[in-house]
C-alpha cells in the first residue's frame, strides 16, 4: 500500500489497545488506510504495511516476527544494516520512544496530513504493553513515561502541520486531540 500523503494509522505498545478484545485493530485493518505498528506490536497486527523499531536491540531478538511484504524502518544505523530496514535519523529530542518517532517519521517522510494514534497510552496504570515484556530493550515504568511526555511534545513541534488524533481507548498523552477511532476515520 502508498504511505505518502494519505492519512495513517500508527498502533504502538499500550495495554489499552488490548480493551474489547483488540476490536480496535480490525477497525484499522478494515479502514482502508495504511497501517504502521510499532515494535511487536507486529505480534497481533501480522498485515501491517509498516513497521518503526527504533532499537538494534528490538531488531535482534524479534526481526524473525517481520514477514518479507512489511516495510521496515528503524532509527539504528546498524539495525539498518543487519536487518534490511530503511533508516530514518531520530529527531525527536530525546528520542527514545518509537511511537514519538514513528510519528514523526510518517508525518514528515510519508507527508501524511493526517495520523490517528492507537494503543498511546503512555503510562502504566492499565499494565505494560497488549503484549509480553520486551526481553532485550527497556518496558514502560513510570518514570520511563514520565520522560516521553517531553519527547511527544518535541514530536509536536516537528510535524509542522500534520494532524494528530489520539484514538487509544486510554492515554496519559493529553497534547492530542482524543476521538474514537470509528469518528476519527469517517471524519
Amino acid at each position: 500500500m502508498e504511505l505518502k500523503g494519505q492519512t495513517c494509522i500508527i498502533i504502538a505498545s499500550g495495554p489499552s489497545l488490548a480493551l474489547e478484545h483488540y476490536s480496535d485493530l480490525k477497525i484499522a485493518r478494515d479502514s482502508g488506510l495504511p497501517v504502521i505498528v510499532v515494535n511487536s506490536t507486529i505480534e497481533v497486527a501480522p498485515w501491517a504495511d509498516a513497521i518503526y523499531a527504533a532499537d538494534i536491540g528490538w531488531w535482534r531478538y524479534n526481526q524473525t516476527k517481520v514477514i518479507k511484504s512489511v516495510e521496515r524502518w528503524t532509527g539504528s544505523e546498524s539495525a539498518a544494516t543487519l536487518y534490511k530496514c530503511k533508516y530514518h535519523p531520530i529527531k525527536v529530542k530525546p528520542g527514545h520512544n518509537s511511537g514519538a518517532n514513528a510519528i514523526e517519521l510518517i508525518a514528515n517522510v510519508f507527508k501524511s496530513p493526517r495520523i490517528l494514534l492507537l494503543g498511546f497510552d503512555v503510562s502504566v496504570e492499565l499494565g505494560v504493553h497488549h503484549h509480553q515484556d520486551h526481553k532485550n530493550s527497556h518496558n514502560p515504568s513510570p518514570e520511563r513515561c514520565a520522560k516521553w511526555h517531553p519527547q511527544f511534545r518535541s514530536v509536536k513541534e516537528l510535524i509542522g502541520s500534520t494532524e494528530i488524533i489520539n484514538c487509544s481507548r486510554f492515554s496519559a498523552l493529553s497534547i492530542f486531540p482524543r476521538m474514537q477511532i470509528e469518528e476519527a476515520i469517517l471524519k
